[in-house]
């Protein structure tokens, strides 16, 4: 039809895993056509917000000093009174300026911040396997038994459909917490 696409791509390079900080966190996986109708809102909703944390770690890098205090500010954040995001502080809480980083980077934080209710359908949490769960492009590693407990926890029906997806939900809202640092 004679249109042209401006855009290319180095054939198997993943545009986010080339400047990635901590390549081994994300997937190369393809992306999957799936209908985002077929999983709740809330979860749709803990994916992004789970995504821009990830995203957000990536932003700082190896820097040990923000990834602590990024850890801080997630567990600290919802003591403050203000109103907003359960899990995240808002793009203009005055708790990113606690970040020691540069502005340029804080704006860029806030920037991705602003962008969690806009890409709810597009940050999917799935498994890939028996322990690794993908929140976008992202790959978090589980434990078996972590997995194991919280199966053995779970008070609905045991058959439930939702179970595997509450289950990755949940694992992959404590992996936030987790400072890609502190495994070296």
């Amino acid at each position: 039809d004679g249109r042209r696409t401006v855009w290319s791509r180095t054939a198997g390079a993943s545009p986010s895993a080339v400047a990635a900080t901590f390549p081994w966190l994300l997937h190369n996986g393809t992306p999957e056509t799936w209908l985002p109708l077929e999983m709740p809102r809330d979860i749709l909703y803990d994916g992004a917000r789970v995504a821009a944390l990830l995203d957000i770690r990536q932003m700082i890098g190896s820097r040990a000093e923000p990834q602590e205090q990024l850890t801080h500010i997630l567990m600290d954040h919802d003591l403050h009174q203000t109103r907003g995001d359960y899990l995240i502080p808002g793009a203009d809480s005055p708790l990113w300026q606690t970040l020691p980083v540069s502005d340029r980077l804080r704006r860029s934080i806030a920037q991705r911040v602003h962008r969690i209710p806009y890409e709810a359908l597009s940050q999917r949490i799935s498994w890939s396997g028996d322990s690794e769960i993908w929140v976008g492009h992202h790959k978090i590693t589980v434990r078996t038994r972590d997995v194991q407990v919280l199966d053995s926890r779970w008070v609905l029906n045991p058959k439930d459909e939702r179970k595997p997806l509450e289950i990755a939900r949940l694992l992959s809202l404590y992996s936030v917490f987790d400072n890609p640092l502190s495994n070296r």
